[in-house]
């Protein structure tokens, strides 16, 4: 309990009274404001991960894939982890630490096809699931073997084999846990620069990741100072309670159930759902905003670093972990692994057991749901019973882990939307069973018009999902905003529209891209001005915006879409009659654009 005391609990009283405020003999109080918008939560947060030379051709037999696409897992991992520093897509050995390069490896160590997943048929399992790739590159052995130029002319290879095969702008990385093998920080980045660019010639559409798992200030900072701004997004690995072999007390099942957040114990005790928005402020300070954050290695630590724990707590514990993910805003994770070769249990798919998939998968399962759902605000008074809630134009979903090794009664009070009460809630239960393989139940969740509250018992040691139905609506989509105009100058953006208003109106949202490779975020919601000014820039920054109107059903209007880069010299609105674009990025054509669109869609209605 040592790093939990220190960081959550400074005394062995302020445990005490911690564990009795969370009103254990009382109804947890779940308070949801679906009103109030946080952020899109990514639709490639829930990730697999293949170690290729794990992942024999008997593993996928079409029933993984069949479940990955069901569930709508948004990404996997391949070809793995350490396995990428040694590994030749064009000519693999099937074997760990097998690299054809070396003159000293004998190819009769190879393991035959069978024993491994090639590229291709990572290819077909990505086709089949429709999910989107994550592809390794090797650049670790051209440094070793003195053959940089061939390493980066292969990496070139696998992108243009990638995109020949219909992935054009996947997620890429380049090598692992290989921060200081090239010699320095400094000097890795130059290795991954001279591979990004080279790729990003032949597909400029691609994200690419570095790797870096203790990710401190100073580790970033010379990293981003020697890239040549190649590096779309930062991966940063981590277990529970920690990975490798540091010198650490095991963590144990009791500390799990009070550990809240959950703790990287490794790295100087990082809370998941605090660390990736703390790299973003770094990245911003250092001239690179909209750096995108991932963990690809998350799981169980050796299985010597914990204890007390069983098969369904152990898929539990995972829950928990993705979930602090979802809560934290990152982009994407990987699960490691789908097949491990130690440590079957805490594996994705169980090769001990007839490649049947441990419980992890049923959390998984639920969490896959809320990716590119919306973040809204939600809360609970209890230490052991939390999670968080999304919404979309049909549903709103609460999601709650109950880590206690009690029943829990809950009431859900839910503002700021319209409910179809008279319609019973959809509610899913990862629970334990006998046989510690855990299943889904059904959990009565029912309305309570006096107390105007969703009620119910959560099982001990389960995670729920709630979803709420919404009140059917029969508006049309609003009409989309027109005149979207921009301008900028170096420490702001100010966006201006107009909107001839529609009928049951709610707010404009404002989405922005600043990666033009990455997906659009949530800047900001619930406004009723037609201006916004967007303060939180960068110079010589582009930024891409777009502007959708709301109605209470959370319907949105067509996207309009403009463009500003604030530079050293406030730049003002195009003139009108001018012609082009300013240099902010601001432009005529976009105003044009806006008008045309509104008109076409205003003709298209009335036919």
């Amino acid at each position: 309990m040592r790093i939990l005391k220190e960081k959550y609990f400074k005394s062995p009283l302020a445990l005490v009274i911690a564990l009795f405020s969370c009103n254990l003999f009382a109804a947890v109080q779940v308070s949801v404001n679906a009103d109030n918008e946080k952020w899109l939560i990514s639709d490639k947060l829930v990730g697999m991960h293949h170690i290729y030379y794990s992942d024999v051709d008997a593993v996928y037999d079409g029933s993984i894939a069949a479940w990955a696409n069901q569930v709508g897992i948004g990404t996997s991992r391949f070809p793995g982890g350490s396995v990428v520093k040694y590994w030749d897509w064009e000519n693999p050995t099937g074997v760990n630490t097998g690299d054809p390069w070396d003159p000293t490896w004998d190819p009769a160590l190879n393991e035959a096809a069978t024993q491994w997943m090639s590229l291709d048929e990572y290819i077909t399992f990505i086709n089949t699931s429709s999910i989107t790739g994550m592809f390794g590159v090797n650049s670790l052995s051209g440094h070793k073997f003195n053959r940089q130029q061939d390493s980066i002319a292969r990496a070139v290879r696998m992108v243009e084999y990638v995109l020949g095969r219909g992935h054009g702008g996947a997620i890429w990385y380049i090598g692992n846990e290989e921060e200081y093998q090239h010699g320095s920080m400094a000097e890795y980045a130059q290795t991954f620069k001279a591979h990004a660019e080279a790729m990003k010639s032949a597909d400029p559409n691609i994200l690419i990741f570095w790797n870096n798992n203790s990710a401190t200030v100073n580790q970033i900072t010379e990293f981003l100072a020697n890239d040549g701004g190649s590096a779309d997004g930062l991966e940063t690995h981590g277990k529970w309670p920690y990975g490798g072999d540091p010198d650490l007390a095991n963590g144990t099942f009791d500390e799990w159930l009070v550990e809240v957040p959950l703790l990287d114990r490794k790295n100087s005790a990082r809370a998941w759902r605090d660390a990736a928005n703390s790299y973003r402020v770094t990245a911003k300070s250092l001239g690179r905003p909209g750096l995108l954050i991932s963990n690809n290695e998350y799981g169980m630590g050796k299985g010597k670093n914990y204890e007390g724990f069983d098969q369904y707590s152990k898929g539990l514990l995972l829950t928990d972990m993705l979930q602090e993910f979802v809560l934290g805003n990152w982009f994407t994770t990987a699960f490691w692994s789908n097949v491990r070769p130690t440590g079957a249990e805490d594996a994705l798919i169980n090769h001990g057991k007839n490649y049947r998939m441990n419980p992890f998968h049923l959390g998984m399962g639920l969490l896959a749901n809320a990716q590119g759902t919306m973040m809204v605000e939600s809360s609970s008074d209890h230490l052991q019973v939390y999670g968080f809630t999304s919404k979309t134009a049909d549903e709103v979903t609460v999601y709650l882990l109950n880590k206690s090794l009690e029943a829990q009664a809950v009431n859900i009070a839910v503002a700021g939307v319209s409910l179809d009460y008279a319609s019973a809630p959809v509610v899913t239960t990862m629970v334990d069973t006998e046989d510690k393989w855990g299943e889904y139940v059904s959990t009565a969740i029912t309305y309570t018009q006096a107390a105007n509250k969703y009620t119910g018992t959560l099982p001990a040691l389960s995670y729920t999902q709630i979803k709420l139905p919404r009140v059917v609506s029969a508006l049309l989509s609003p009409d989309a905003v027109t005149n979207l105009s921009v301008s900028a100058d170096p420490e702001q953006v100010q966006l201006t529209w107009s909107h001839g208003g529609v009928n049951e109106f709610s707010e404009y949202r404002i989405y922005r891209q600043i990666n033009p490779n990455a997906p659009f975020e949530l800047l900001t919601s619930n406004l009723t001005a037609t201006t916004y000014t967007d303060t939180d820039v960068v110079v010589d920054i582009p930024y891409t915006y777009r502007v959708v109107a709301v109605d209470t059903a959370d319907h949105e209007s067509v996207t309009m879409e403009v463009s500003a880069t604030p530079g050293s010299t406030p730049t003002p609105d195009p003139t009108p009659g001018s012609k082009g674009s300013d240099s902010s990025g601001g432009s005529i054509s976009m105003f044009l654009f806006g008008l045309v669109g509104f008109f076409c869609l205003r003709r298209r209605r009335t036919k």
